[in-house]
């Protein structure tokens, strides 16, 4: 997957991190949450996109705008403890809406591994300076304001679905800047309004993507088919921190063999405005950037009425129909 260009070269002190275990853990985790496991006809053909390359690029975006090593690396392990099929762990646990429970376990890995400390002792940083993103806000913010996490995955996300190309979005990308929003705090801006808007209704396409039907459907079916799995022995809440390769494998070699083929043959979802048994009915966590523009003073949707009447038909969706896949 061609990918938007962040920074010129990556830093040498980056290096010898993504080579240690829990970094090459996270190639074999797609962003996807499972949907490229199904036969949903929208996610056949896109290409591998990884924690890794996500994490990967946050830290990149990061080290551009601030040349901060401890930022940087905070970005880069911010998704350190993602499990298998991602936020479908948090489906799991009953945080749809919020998708963060699966961010809990960052320190407690981080500090599990010898290398990585090893290296930040060297690096003179203490473990509590990288294991917590939420703590700078050119990493990771308050949605929907604009930060290197939500804008990588808006980038690589659109580009694998198709729906722009790493040229558009370079020309986005090269019009941001670290500024001062209207709460006196930094955040990544747009310099030019039509950049914004541009930046805006790509994160809105994606978010519908993210919490359409067919995404919340089949990641509850997924969830309960790990919890059920979970319930029988044939995984165990560990075998979530290797990878989806060796996960989907033990539900191969296991009496769940075919639920777990049921769930590859999925391949579109049925709705219902009443409840049916054995329907789902599921909210989720609206994903989308109101990116502030310095050419305005303003969000863009306090100047774009499209965009403003396209979040506010977002936001009013209240996931009331019930679902089967």
């Amino acid at each position: 997957m061609k990918q938007v260009k962040y920074e010129m070269e990556m830093p040498s002190f980056i290096k010898p991190y993504l080579e240690t275990e829990e970094m090459q853990r996270l190639k074999g985790i797609d962003m996807n949450c499972g949907m490229n496991y199904t036969s949903i006809p929208f996610f056949q053909g896109i290409e591998p996109y990884s924690r890794y390359t996500h994490s990967v690029g946050a830290a990149m975006i990061i080290y551009h705008f601030t040349k901060d090593k401890k930022q940087t690396l905070s970005g880069l392990f911010h998704d350190i403890a993602t499990p298998a099929f991602s936020h479908v762990i948090d489906f799991l646990h009953g945080d749809a809406l919020k998708q963060e429970s699966t961010e809990d376990k960052t320190e407690e890995i981080l500090s599990a591994s010898g290398e990585i400390r090893s290296r930040l002792a060297e690096d003179g940083i203490a473990l509590s300076e990288v294991s917590n993103y939420h703590l700078y806000p050119i990493a990771d913010n308050d949605s929907p304001m604009l930060s290197s996490d939500r804008l990588e995955y808006t980038f690589s996300a659109s580009i694998d679905y198709r729906s722009g190309t790493a040229e558009q979005y370079q020309s986005i990308y090269d019009d941001i800047a670290v500024g001062m929003n209207e709460y006196g705090c930094k955040e990544l801006v747009l310099r030019h309004a039509d950049k914004a808007e541009a930046l805006a209704a790509a994160a809105l396409k994606n978010g519908m993507v993210f919490s359409s039907r067919e995404d919340r459907c089949c990641m509850q079916l997924l969830a309960e088919l790990i919890k059920e799995a979970i319930q029988r022995k044939i995984l165990q809440e560990k075998d979530l921190y290797t990878t989806e390769e060796k996960v989907i494998a033990q539900l191969e070699n296991s009496s769940m063999r075919s639920q777990w083929h049921h769930f590859q043959s999925i391949d579109h979802v049925i709705i219902s405005t009443d409840p049916k048994d054995g329907w789902i009915q599921i909210a989720a966590k609206k994903r989308y950037i109101d990116p502030y523009c310095l050419e305005t003073g303003k969000r863009i949707s306090q100047t774009s009425r499209k965009i403003q009447n396209e979040i506010e038909s977002f936001k009013k969706d209240q996931y009331q129909e019930w679902m089967k896949g």
